[in-house]
């Protein structure tokens, strides 16, 4: 295992390291999605997460189910394999987790907000369709 680098905290040095191996591995595509439907999630639901620490730990889990080299393997009665994801600390999965959303959550948060106004938007047209069809007391 590599040494983390003097003046870093151990948990940044993970937190990078975790990075780099995912983003070795997974599509970019994939990251970006993955990422950008977390951030979606929490500005189009913000109870969803029960706190902001909350938030930022499952942006890293999500993030580190994108690589492989994340799970770890065991064996199970008769012969049977199971992969799960392998534990990364806490503060790691929370520094990943806000470098991640600092990139990714503006533009999400985005997103929603130009889903939401496209839903209004065609919402607004139906109320007017139906006033057109059937006059205002429709």
């Amino acid at each position: 295992m590599t040494e983390a680098p003097v003046g870093a905290p151990y948990s940044q040095h993970l937190a990078a390291k975790a990075a780099i191996q995912v983003l070795s591995e997974a599509a970019a595509d994939k990251v970006i999605y993955s990422l950008l439907a977390v951030a979606y999630l929490r500005e189009d639901n913000p109870r969803r997460f029960i706190n902001d620490r909350n938030y930022f730990i499952s942006v890293a889990r999500r993030f580190r189910s994108l690589g492989s080299s994340q799970f770890n393997t065991y064996s199970k009665s008769e012969g049977e394999r199971r992969q799960v994801l392998g534990d990364l600390k806490p503060e790691a999965s929370f520094q990943l987790g806000q470098m991640l959303m600092t990139a990714f959550g503006p533009l999400g948060m985005r997103l929603c907000q130009q889903e939401q106004e496209r839903l209004r938007g065609a919402a607004d047209r139906k109320q007017a369709a139906i006033t057109a069809l059937f006059g205002e007391g429709a």
